[in-house]
Parts: C-alpha cells; sequence; structure tokens
C-alpha cells in the first residue's frame, strides 16, 4: 500500500490525534515540523486515523500495532508512505538536483558511474539505492553494497552484505518527483 501526496492536500488528510500535534510543535524547525505533519497524515491515510508512528534505535518508523514494515520519505513539499504487512519495503521520493551529479561516485560504482548517466538517471539511481536501503534494514549496509541493475529499465536491486546476497523488487510510482518502492522478493 502506498500513499503520496503534496502539502497543498494536507487538508484531504485524516488530523493528527492531540499527543501527535503537541510533539510536532515541539520541533523548532519549521520545515522539519511540515514534513512529519504530512508523513503521518498519511500514515492515517493508509492505516487508520487512530494509528500513531513510532521510531527503531535506528530511527526507522513503524506504526505502532502493526506487525509489518513502514516507510515514508520526504522531499520539498511531496511525500510518500509504504505500507506492506509481509514483506520489508523501502520508498525514497526525490527532485533532481545538481548536488547528485557532484556526489554520484560516493555513491555509484565504476560500473554504474558509465550506465547511470544525466540527472534523471542519477535520480532513478540515487532512488533506488534509498528505497533499498531503507527495505534491507541492515546495519551498517554501505550503497556500495547496493548494486542497480545493468538494465536501467529492469526492476530488480540487489544487496551483497557479509557473503549474503538479497534481491529486492523496484516499482517506479512517479519520476516528477521520482518516486521509487523497493520490496525484499517473496522468495529470498
Amino acid at each position: 500500500m502506498i500513499a503520496v501526496a503534496c502539502f497543498d492536500e494536507i487538508d484531504s488528510l485524516p488530523p493528527l490525534l492531540e499527543a501527535e500535534v503537541v510533539e510536532i510543535a515541539s520541533v523548532k524547525n519549521e520545515k522539519r515540523r511540515r514534513e512529519m505533519t504530512l508523513t503521518r497524515r498519511l500514515v492515517k491515510k493508509l492505516l487508520g486515523h487512530g494509528v500513531t508512528v513510532g521510531h527503531r534505535r535506528n530511527g526507522s518508523p513503524y506504526a505502532v500495532g502493526f506487525e509489518g514494515s513502514l516507510s515514508v520519505s520526504h522531499s520539498r513539499d511531496v511525500a510518500a508512505v509504504v505500507y506492506d504487512p509481509d514483506m520489508a519495503t523501502g520508498v525514497d521520493v526525490e527532485f533532481p538536483s545538481p548536488a547528485l551529479q557532484r556526489v554520484a561516485t560516493k555513491f555509484l560504482s565504476r560500473n554504474e558511474l558509465q550506465i547511470y548517466t544525466g540527472m534523471a538517471l542519477l535520480l532513478k539511481a540515487w532512488t533506488i539505492k534509498e528505497a533499498v536501503y531503507k527495505a534491507a534494514q541492515i546495519d551498517g549496509l554501505s550503497l556500495f553494497d547496493i548494486h542497480l541493475p545493468d538494465d536501467v529499465d529492469e526492476a530488480v536491486a540487489t544487496v551483497t552484505h557479509c557473503e549474503r546476497e538479497m534481491r529486492f523488487d523496484l516499482q517506479f510510482i512517479s519520476e516528477m518527483p521520482m518516486i521509487t518502492v523497493a520490496k525484499v522478493c517473496a522468495d529470498d
């Protein structure tokens, strides 16, 4: 299940609980307050008005009282929330940025740098790696442990970490902003 919204649509989303309003009001950064408000209201849209969001020690979110996998992402005034009751999942939302070109060598292998060229493909590569990183739920995972498909139209990425390999199904929700969802393959 996925929900996507921009801040302009916030009034169409379920309201926050009073405790959430108080918690968010205590955050000093206005941008962060807006992001928290939008993502929490999207969680309620997906899972019900009474659902609250908690955070694990590593910072990853979870829906209190739900066993499944919850992932959230935001960029500018757009947020996406993904929930899967059975499979580990991750989502990333990003807009194009010149910074991606400057830092590409920090997250792409030599081979990936030759395949994922130009802003659109760099953006796709970044969102794949971020979504897979969230879905993998492996402490200490490097973005270089996440391997992009050699065919840019393929929808499977892999993670190799500590002599273990995992595969992730990819779903591309939108190109602008780029929204990518990664889920652990059912047979892994």
